[in-house]
């Protein structure tokens, strides 16, 4: 039995408008992809016709039937090599004229056995695909599930797949290589989910986007990049997907993460909140303005404090620091940190043995909070803000960043800041942080070894990190103004984010 699912990605050259074209470059290539052995082969988003379309008329002599002649050509292909072809085209409902950005896929058999309408539309001619479209397909070696390129920006869509059994999701993409790293925010929703990822990106110049540096990839299920590859010209690259010794998908990671899911507490992320443009006043939360906010590394905590910090600064300030980040009595010596320098202070603190809590110390105010954890075998309170100066703040530990329904729920709470105080960080911990501030929430860490502040993304840019300096703090003046517009996928199946998963269901 072998051990690996060859993937063929048809990185193609798409000419503008020019179906009959691409179609002929597709079905060539295809072949190729088929001939090297690949058993799922991935065609890049709207391949058949290009993508830049200035309206509805402008796409409509472009765009085919599921029954079309894209399908058509490449069905015998699928067939003859008992392959799963994935094809992104514009699709037309016959019966209504409707037309989406739609991926396609053809069996072995040679017939469609999954359509998946691309959620994100293009706004100028696409109809939003449906939230309750199932895009997952069985196949040999596991479930396999479609999004299409910008589905995968916001986290809840892709989990979907994840909570319906895909431990591998294969993405048409035309996503050119600006702003953000598209290949890091695909590895972020292996890493959260637990599964494989197969994006085919494209290459060329399409009416308004050049693409000839865009990166097609494959992810294993670990989140670990198997193969990122360009080319300037049409390209098809193969690479190989291990499987385990009885030729499946692993799947135990993915099960293992959605088991660590807490539904009951995910309740706001249903909420549909597009017509607010400012939470402040909507959710009662305090009056936006500036705080600055430092992130300490263990060691000597009081001289760091007395090294980076301004005495006699009236602003709102809030130093946050590592996890037991002192032996002996920490709440007392947070306490006496917050009265000296007339701060803030928080960390995550464990006294007398009991469990971890979250202590927010003011001058003269001691909180203690219940931080949010994403391991399932651990009692918590459900999640919790709480109010200082201009923030919204929550706490949460490390586990729990690897749900994107934690920090959707919080912003839809009105969050604007998440804590993180840990003893130590990975690599991935640091991917899964960055991650959670696309829901336009910034996020400070600290730990023995490391601390930064995280801000979401300006536009299509990156987040960016206000990293630690010499002194082994990182520190940044935050204007809370600029977190409280916030942005949501909707169209989402909130039904399967909120229901208790079940792995016989799957």
């Amino acid at each position: 039995m072998t051990h690996a699912l060859r993937i063929g990605l048809i990185h193609l050259n798409v000419q503008y408008k020019e179906p009959e074209q691409n179609r002929a470059a597709l079905v060539e290539l295809n072949r190729k992809a088929a001939d090297h052995g690949a058993k799922i082969i991935v065609n890049t988003e709207m391949g058949v016709s290009g993508y830049s379309f200035t309206g509805r008329q402008d796409v409509f002599p472009l765009a085919e039937p599921l029954s079309g002649p894209s399908v058509s050509a490449l069905a015998p292909i699928a067939r003859e090599n008992q392959a799963y072809i994935v094809v992104g085209m514009p699709e037309k409902d016959e019966s209504t004229g409707i037309m989406y950005n739609s991926a396609v896929v053809i069996g072995p058999e040679g017939q469609v056995v999954c359509t998946y309408r691309k959620v994100n539309g293009e706004a100028r001619w696409a109809c939003p695909g449906s939230g309750s479209q199932n895009p997952v397909f069985k196949t040999p070696w596991g479930k396999v599930g479609v999004l299409i390129c910008s589905d995968t920006y916001y986290g809840l869509m892709p989990r979907t797949l994840a909570l319906q059994g895909a431990d591998l999701v294969v993405v048409p993409a035309n996503w050119p290589p600006s702003g953000m790293d598209p290949v890091d925010l695909w590895r972020l929703r292996a890493l959260e989910n637990g599964f494989a990822m197969a994006v085919c990106n494209r290459t060329g110049q399409d009416r308004l986007m050049d693409c000839a540096d865009a990166q097609s990839c494959l992810i294993d299920h670990n989140g670990k990049a198997l193969l990122v590859e360009s080319s300037q010209d049409s390209a098809v690259f193969i690479a190989d997907l291990p499987l385990l010794e009885n030729g499946k998908l692993p799947s135990s990671r993915r099960r293992k993460i959605m088991d660590q899911r807490k539904p009951e507490y995910y309740g706001e992320i249903y909420l549909d909140l597009r017509m607010i443009p400012d939470q402040t006043d909507w959710l009662g939360l305090p009056k936006s303005g500036e705080i600055k906010i430092f992130a300490l590394i263990g060691g000597d905590i009081p001289g760091l404090m007395k090294s980076v910090l301004k005495d006699g600064d009236d602003a709102p300030r809030l130093a946050v620091l590592p996890k037991n980040f002192t032996a002996g009595n920490p709440v007392g010596v947070l306490e006496s940190l917050a009265n000296t320098h007339n701060i803030a202070a928080a960390a995550l603190l464990q006294e007398n043995g009991g469990p971890a809590m979250a202590v927010l110390a003011e001058p003269g105010k001691i909180t203690r909070i219940a931080p949010f954890s994403g391991a399932a075998q651990n009692p918590n309170e459900p999640l919790q803000t709480v109010d200082f100066g201009p923030l919204r703040i929550a706490f949460l530990e490390k586990e729990a960043l690897r749900h994107p329904e934690v920090s959707v729920s919080l912003a839809k709470q009105g969050c604007d800041l998440v804590v993180v105080s840990e003893e130590c960080f990975t690599p991935d911990d640091h991917m899964l942080m960055g991650g959670r501030t696309l829901d336009r929430l910034a996020l400070v860490c600290s730990s023995n070894d490391q601390s930064g502040v995280i801000l979401p993304p300006e536009g299509h840019g990156p987040w960016t990190v206000a990293p630690q300096d010499k002194t082994g703090a990182a520190s940044i003046v935050l204007d809370t103004a600029s977190l409280r517009t916030k942005r949501f996928q909707e169209r989402i199946n909130y039904s399967i984010l909120l229901k208790k998963h079940n792995h016989q269901e799957e």
